[in-house]
């Protein structure tokens, strides 16, 4: 079959947006809520016999099926159902999911309200968490979290970046990033160079949190972000967070560049050497420690990635709907399914 143009669409229907790996196999979840499994040896690609998945687990333990109004969680190898729950004003999406956990966007009752009301309306969704051992359901607040992640246990959120210990109840923010990129006094003009990947007519400025990702176990947070004013320069750093949320913990420096875009985070390897960053529209680009300088993957731009379990191989969606098998160590393309 014909190798597609990396120029695809990223929302065509049978785009990955999720992918969870158990030992040879990754899941993919597509965005017309279908479940495909890739064999890392056999390369075989085969998808399942449902059309209602809205999420999956890391480790590809426990992946979410929903209608329109009862959500079920199930174990993507079996098919068993391991637990259910009903909303009864619906469901939204899938935020993130664990082992034990998943955080679901559902929807508020409808209440008509004048449009002429001094007051902010209520917000029309909320926030879930849905414990599935315990059957438990907490209601908490959605305004607060755009991105949601969970570690594979679930004992650890980051909602944006805000790190919380569940088992504890300790919450804790990064220190300030790159605080020498403080708003500058002003400069003679020409004195800066300019750099022509920044948008002349950008609204913002100063520093801009690109993207945040957490790791496995929970204990750090890759954070990506660029400086907008004057000049641009993106870095890549390492936040371990402090579990007793007393500090705010450290931040360690892994990358910095002016020429080299550095975007979105969407995976690394449990020992953090090797980060794999999706640079908007471009080709993914593969990192290794201890420069973390990127060389980019002939691919298009990626919606979702996995490490194999010896950490060898990656494994890519992209929102054409296909997924590719990369040699971590060298980049090298292995395979790609039908």
């Amino acid at each position: 079959m014909r190798e597609r143009s990396i120029a695809d669409p990223l929302d065509a229907p049978d785009g990955i947006v999720a992918i969870g790996r158990s030992g040879d196999l990754a899941y993919a979840v597509t965005r017309n809520r279908k479940l495909r499994t890739f064999n890392l040896k056999t390369r075989e690609l085969r998808t399942l016999d449902r059309g209602d998945v809205i999420g999956i687990a890391r480790d590809a333990t426990v992946a979410l099926g929903a209608s329109e109004k009862v959500i079920s969680a199930f174990e993507p190898e079996s098919g068993k159902t391991i637990a259910t729950h009903r909303f009864e004003n619906g469901i939204e999406h899938a935020l993130a999911v664990s082992l034990t956990t998943a955080f679901i966007v559902a929807k508020r009752p409808e209440i008509d309200w004048p449009e002429n009301a001094a007051a902010v309306p209520p917000p029309r969704t909320e926030l879930v968490s849905w414990d599935f051992p315990s059957g438990k359901v907490d209601f908490l607040d959605v305004r607060a979290c755009d991105e949601l992640r969970l570690s594979i246990d679930g004992a650890i959120s980051m909602c944006d970046l805000g790190w919380k210990d569940w088992r504890s109840g300790k919450t804790t923010h990064p220190p300030p990033f790159a605080p020498e990129w403080a708003p500058p006094d002003p400069e003679p003009e020409g004195l800066l160079p300019k750099c022509v990947k920044c948008s002349m007519d950008e609204p913002e400025s100063g520093t801009s949190v690109l993207s945040a990702w957490l790791s496995a176990d929970g204990s750090s947070v890759y954070v990506t972000y660029r400086r907008t004013e004057g000049g641009c320069e993106w870095r890549l750093d390492r936040w371990l967070p402090d579990a007793t949320g007393k500090t705010t913990g450290r931040v360690e420096r892994l990358a910095a560049s002016r020429e080299q875009i550095v975007d979105r985070v969407v995976a690394v390897s449990r020992d953090g050497r090797t980060v794999l960053t999706n640079p908007g529209v471009r080709p993914p680009v593969l990192r290794h420690a201890p420069g973390y300088e990127g060389f980019p993957l002939l691919a298009p731009p990626v919606t979702a990635a996995a490490f194999s379990e010896n950490e060898r191989l990656i494994v890519t969606g992209h929102g054409d709907g296909r997924l590719r098998l990369w040699e971590a160590d060298s980049g090298r393309f292995e395979a790609v399914s039908p």
